[in-house]
């Protein structure tokens, strides 16, 4: 849970960015920053510098990387056939149990560093099945309490 001072802090800020540049602008921030358009773009069309959306960017909201498992994990983690030779060889030489491990950490953020040292591999070879497995894409979060300043007058 946050502290009272940051929640504070983020009102007070987007109060002033309210203020200065428009309810509008800051809804249009904040959904520059959740569609992932870059700091440029979004400064140059609010007409500031890329530190200051930044800056922004990190009061308004967080930013979480997901993975998603691609459907073959699945399959594979139930016993159906799969056709990837990685994912085959993965199950064969480690088994169904250690991939539903691995998955799990990847899926719960664990780091690629604590993976590789539990599974005693290389930070490298956790990155190359991670993309072999599914995707991460980026979400960015709105802290509510800016999205109850944006809604206000």
């Amino acid at each position: 849970m946050p502290s009272v001072n940051k929640q504070q802090s983020r009102i007070r800020v987007a109060k002033e960015f309210k203020k200065n540049h428009s309810k509008e602008k800051l809804q249009y921030l904040l959904q520059g920053l959740q569609a992932g358009l870059s700091g440029q773009t979004l400064a140059d069309s609010l007409g500031v510098s890329r530190e200051r959306i930044r800056q922004w960017k990190n009061i308004f909201g967080d930013e979480v990387f997901v993975f998603a498992p691609k459907k073959m994990i699945e399959d594979a983690q139930t016993g159906k056939k799969v056709t990837n030779k990685t994912v085959n060889n993965f199950v064969k030489n480690r088994g169904k149990d250690t991939l539903k491990k691995f998955i799990s950490d990847l899926v719960n953020r664990r780091s690629g560093e604590k993976i590789a040292t539990q599974m005693s591999v290389s930070r490298e070879r956790v990155r190359q099945w991670k993309k072999e497995f599914g995707t991460t894409y980026r979400v960015y979060n709105i802290h509510p309490e800016v999205i109850a300043q944006m809604n206000r007058k």
